[in-house]
């Protein structure tokens, strides 16, 4: 439910998660403060999913040993939960409390994203909530486009 958002940390210099008993639903680096980035995000939480601090120490990929602060995910209502726009959210409130430690690889996170657009508005310190808005045209024609293929819903 969450990786297809929660991936999107791998194009960044924060944990996704790998090497803990959490991964795509704990996130985090040493340098952040957790508190700060859960609280930003619980204030305008994308639907279906609460966040709380946590701590953890990777025992392998990024920050493998080192001790690192965090965010960990909770499923409140699978039916829900919007993966990407909950990753963009997690980026964008990351930038901030980590003031401008939160990098990206370019490269791998537009592959994830499938687009440079994601990854250019965040870095112009583009709103979560307006990043999330500009893909919703396209989305819905693509929904809609669908309707008439889905037998079960």
């Amino acid at each position: 439910t969450l990786y297809p958002g929660t991936v999107l940390l791998e194009g960044t210099n924060l944990s996704e998660g790998r090497g803990t008993d959490r991964p795509f639903q704990w996130l985090g680096a040493p340098w952040i403060d957790a508190s700060a980035w859960a609280e930003a995000l619980n204030t305008a939480a994308p639907p279906g999913v609460s966040l709380s601090a946590a701590e953890k120490t990777p025992d392998s990929s990024k920050f493998a040993g080192q001790p690192c602060q965090g965010v960990l995910i909770e499923i409140t209502d699978r039916a829900i939960v919007q993966p990407m726009a909950l990753g963009v959210a997690l980026i964008e409130a990351a930038r901030r409390a980590a003031r401008g430690r939160v990098q990206f690889n370019a490269s791998t996170f537009d592959t994830l994203a499938g687009t440079d657009r994601i990854r250019r508005a965040l870095e112009a310190g583009t709103p979560a909530t307006n990043v999330i808005a500009a893909w919703q045209p396209a989305l819905q024609a693509f929904r809609a486009g669908r309707e008439k293929y889905v037998l079960y819903s």
